[in-house]
């Protein structure tokens, strides 16, 4: 059976405060979809079944945007 896909696109280069919680609430309401969206404390992990990788980079994109959105984006970048 493979096994799901698991890349760390965003990247921490700030500290502003109460912003980490808040991104980890956004990801909370991403539970139960087709991906799964972990933050830790440098970086922003998405782990995308097998067989489904275009929704996951569709899902990426929009929690990005949210991010944007909610001026939660300033402490983060897309990894390189």
């Amino acid at each position: 059976m493979p096994k799901p896909s698991e890349t760390s696109v965003f990247t921490r280069t700030g500290n502003t405060a109460g912003h980490h919680e808040k991104v980890e609430k956004l990801a909370s309401q991403w539970k139960g979809k087709v991906i799964e969206i972990t933050v830790g404390p440098k970086k922003i992990t998405f782990i995308t079944p097998p067989g489904v990788q275009s929704r996951g980079e569709y899902s990426v994109k929009n929690f990005r945007a949210q991010m944007e959105k909610d001026g939660l984006w300033e402490d983060w970048k897309v990894e390189t």
